[in-house]
């Protein structure tokens, strides 16, 4: 499945709020293929500027970065692998593919996990929170306590990026750390063994939803153990065009397939 999550603000949020966990939380498509989620988005915009997906320029500068934003956590093999197999696609197609790292800083993640905590505060305000599990019941009391800051943290990041960004189109990164655990992997866990594989888990996200960039989580093959792959494409904002095709090269250079794999007999 291809997702996109677009510029912060793009798409209408539920109701009538104007933001989500203080401005991390978008509302963005999800298609078996770009083209579906790119018309999805065209739906969900009330526009007609997305499904006309259309070629790329003949050398895209592309920056490929593997560096973790948080000294916590670092890509798995699988992923670097598959992150490298992308780019060197693009390369072989003739665009201009360069190893530059975002300017990260350790305020970045400080600053997400205090939107983060504080946003689950905002989400349990209206629920019976004597339903709610004990860890879930614990972050809301830390978010309600530290609440989410001054913003100017996170101004400062996507300062930095955009500037970053004014040497690139798009940037190639992974999307997530880890192949997927086992579902339930997190039933029943307290606080701190809920929010530390969490922080590593996502380490490469919690950046774009911080500075509000569009970004999308590409398809890109198989692990080992046979759980699906995908990359990250991260573009400036109101970029959403360039991601949509870059990802749908990537579509025509790796296909992935429509429907999972049928299950091994053993």
């Amino acid at each position: 499945m291809f997702g996109l999550k677009p510029s912060r603000g793009l798409l209408p949020l539920m109701g009538d709020a104007s933001e989500h966990w203080y401005g991390l939380s978008v509302t963005g498509p999800i298609g078996t293929t770009v083209a579906d989620a790119a018309l999805l988005l065209d739906v969900m915009a009330g526009t007609d500027r997305f499904r006309a997906l259309q070629p790329l320029p003949p050398r895209l500068r592309v920056a490929l970065s593997l560096k973790s934003p948080s000294p916590m956590a670092k890509a798995a093999p699988e992923v670097v692998a598959a992150v490298r197999a992308s780019a060197e696609a693009l390369s072989a197609e003739g665009h201009s593919v360069t190893e530059s790292d975002p300017p990260y800083s350790s305020s970045v993640a400080n600053t997400w996990v205090r939107l983060w905590l504080a946003g689950i505060a905002q989400d349990v305000e209206s629920l019976d929170r004597g339903r709610l599990e004990g860890r879930t019941r614990t972050m809301a009391r830390i978010g309600r306590r530290l609440g989410p800051g001054s913003g100017a943290a996170a101004t400062r990041w996507a300062v930095a990026a955009t500037t970053w960004f004014g040497d690139f189109d798009v940037a190639l990164l992974p999307a997530v750390a880890a192949t997927s655990i086992p579902a339930g992997g997190w039933s029943g866990r307290g606080l701190l063994a809920t929010l530390l594989p969490q922080v590593k888990a996502v380490p490469f996200n919690q950046p774009w939803n911080l500075a509000g960039f569009p970004a999308a989580a590409v398809p890109a093959g198989f692990g080992p153990e046979g759980v699906p792959l995908s990359v990250q494409v991260v573009a400036p904002l109101g970029r959403e065009e360039l991601i949509l095709s870059l990802a749908a090269a990537l579509e025509r250079l790796r296909p992935w397939p429509r429907v999972a794999p049928a299950p091994s007999e053993d």
